[in-house]
C-alpha cells in the first residue's frame, strides 16, 4: 500500500524535494513550483524551454554530424553528474 500526504504519494513528495533542492545548471531545466487546483490536481511548474531533444531529432532530415552527438552527450552527462551528485 502506498503511503500518502495530502493526497500525494510518499515517491511524488520526494521527487518534488528533489527538484526543489537542486540549485540552477545551464543543462537542467529550473524547477519553479508546484500547484494545487480547485480539483486536487498537482502540476509541477518548470522553466519554459522552446524545444526539446525528442523533436529536435524528429524534425531533422539528416543525421546528425557526431560533432553534434558528442556536443549532446557532453550536456546530457554533465547534467545527470549535477543532478546525482547534488542530491
Amino acid at each position: 500500500m502506498k503511503e500518502e500526504f495530502n493526497g500525494l504519494s510518499t515517491s511524488t513528495l520526494r521527487e518534488i524535494a528533489i527538484l526543489e533542492s537542486l540549485p540552477q545548471h545551464p543543462a537542467v531545466v529550473e524547477f519553479k513550483e508546484v500547484v494545487r487546483d480547485d480539483w486536487d490536481r498537482v502540476f509541477v511548474v518548470m522553466e519554459h524551454v522552446e524545444n526539446d531533444l525528442g523533436r529536435f531529432m524528429a524534425v531533422r532530415r539528416q543525421p546528425m554530424h557526431p560533432n553534434e552527438v558528442k556536443c549532446i552527450m557532453k550536456q546530457l552527462l554533465e547534467a545527470s553528474n549535477f543532478c546525482t551528485r547534488t542530491e
